[in-house]
């Protein structure tokens, strides 16, 4: 009686260290599949351009992502997937720039 205990006590064990395992590898596993771009918007001059339009075009799928320049120039694009982009920006001080970037 007292083995058959044991026995059924280290098959627990068992069995609770290999689902922690398995749950470990599980999220060890995840990748990230997009990434971030991040810049400034700057004129001729090197001034910053706060509140230019910035604009990031994929070249293969067509999607489109907008945003506007903070009080500094920068601008951010969070997660954006891997390909090949087009990215323009524009503002009322300056005419419209473009640019090609891949990620």
């Amino acid at each position: 009686m007292l083995f058959d205990h044991r026995l059924r006590r280290s098959c627990l064990r068992v069995a609770l260290a290999a689902a922690l395992v398995l749950v470990s590898c599980s999220w060890l596993q995840a990748q990230t599949t997009t990434a971030s771009i991040a810049g400034s918007v700057k004129d001729a001059q090197g001034g910053v351009l706060p509140g230019a339009t910035v604009t990031l075009t994929s070249k293969t799928q067509g999607t489109v992502q907008t945003v506007v320049s903070d009080g500094l120039g920068n601008f951010y694009f969070a997660y954006v997937r891997p390909d090949s982009y087009t990215l323009r920006s524009s503002s009322r001080a300056s005419r419209a720039r473009s640019g090609r970037t891949s990620s």
